[in-house]
C-alpha cells in the first residue's frame, strides 16, 4: 500500500511540476516587412533661395537652380515638387504659369537645371528674392 500511494504521490508531484513550469510566454508582435525588403526612401527636402534673376532682353526674369536635381538619386519616375514659400504658406509651382505679385511665375526642368521664370512687362521685378522648397522623391 505504502509502494502505491509512494507511486502515486511522486506521479502527482511530476505532474504538477510539469504543468506549473510550461507557463504562456507572452512574445511582442513581429513588425510587418515590406514586399521588396527596402525601405522606402524620404523625399529630400531643398530650401533655396531665388536671389539672382537675370533678364535676358526680354520681359522675363529667370533664376537657375543649376545641378540641383544631382543631390538625389532620381529614376524616370521620381516626382519633383517646387513650392514657393510666403508668409501665407506654401503654393505649388508647376510649368503653368501662377499669379504671383500680378504676373505670371513658373517653373521648367533642364537636365539637373530647375529655373524659375518671372514674366514681368515693368522695368525691375517686385522683389529682391523668393524663397522655395524643393521636394524629391
Amino acid at each position: 500500500m505504502k509502494r502505491i500511494f509512494l507511486t502515486t504521490f511522486i506521479a502527482g508531484s511530476l505532474i504538477i511540476v510539469a504543468f506549473t513550469a510550461c507557463q504562456k510566454e507572452k512574445f511582442a508582435p513581429v513588425p510587418p516587412v515590406p514586399v521588396t525588403g527596402t525601405p522606402a526612401p524620404q523625399p529630400l527636402i531643398l530650401n533655396m533661395v531665388a536671389d539672382h534673376w537675370v533678364n535676358y532682353g526680354s520681359e522675363i526674369y529667370s533664376n537657375t537652380f543649376h545641378n540641383v536635381l544631382t543631390y538625389a538619386q532620381l529614376s524616370a519616375h521620381t516626382p519633383v515638387h517646387v513650392f514657393l514659400e510666403t508668409t501665407y504658406g506654401e503654393q505649388p509651382l508647376s510649368n503653368t504659369p501662377v499669379m504671383f505679385d500680378g504676373h505670371n511665375l513658373w517653373t521648367t526642368t533642364s537636365g539637373t537645371d530647375i529655373t524659375l521664370n518671372y514674366q514681368c512687362l515693368d522695368q525691375h521685378i517686385p522683389f529682391n528674392y523668393l524663397n522655395i522648397k524643393i521636394v524629391i522623391g
